[in-house]
């Protein structure tokens, strides 16, 4: 029921955030001129049985889509998660699904793998997206925590496909993640 669930609220959101407009013909625009259409949009997964937008109110709320149709998030792959993986990050949005997680970038009908810090076992989640196609997020680094016993957690951005550490706050302990990016001035929103 959970993966249903999951499936189901990602449909919602994925309309609600890639709500395409259509023109209407004349005779439609004549009668309402505030009518608007939608296209729902599956966008796939990376091999395995899910894949997720985070939802708005989230954390990296409202950036999940940015204004050239670039959207994020976190897919499942065919690789079974261990026991180190971190339920954090890895699951899915409900943190039930057992296939290593990977963040993704759709865009014009491709999906892109974003990867992991360390390797396609590791897990990841693509969260913020902003108008330079910067993507905030985080990653399993491949390194166990020896308290937790799962692999740590670190904020990351990718930048034109490269994945970037942004390590953790000095004396912050070995857990950090991105929630959010900026970077959009008045003239890239046009």
């Amino acid at each position: 029921m959970g993966t249903n669930l999951t499936a189901c609220f990602a449909a919602m959101t994925l309309l609600a955030a890639l709500a395409a407009p259509v023109r209407l013909g004349a005779q439609g625009q004549q009668q309402n001129k505030q009518q608007i259409r939608y296209k729902l949009i599956d966008i796939g997964t990376l091999g395995g049985p899910e894949s997720d937008i985070n939802p708005t109110g989230a954390i990296g709320s409202p950036n999940q889509v940015n204004r050239r149709g670039a959207t994020v998030g976190g897919a499942a792959t065919s690789i079974p998660t261990t026991t180190n993986n971190n339920p954090a990050i890895c699951g899915g949005f409900e943190g039930v699904v057992s296939f290593v997680n990977h963040g993704f970038e759709w865009q014009n009908g491709v999906v892109t793998d974003l990867g992991s810090l360390a390797g396609v076992n590791d897990c990841s989640v693509a969260i913020s997206i902003n108008a330079y196609g910067e993507i905030a997020g985080q990653s399993e680094n491949g390194i166990i925590d020896p308290v937790l016993g799962f692999y740590e957690p670190r904020a990351v951005r990718w930048k034109d496909g490269v994945i970037q550490d942004l390590g953790t706050l000095p004396g912050g302990g070995v857990s950090a993640g991105a929630a959010s990016i900026a970077g959009a001035k008045w003239w890239d929103l046009r």
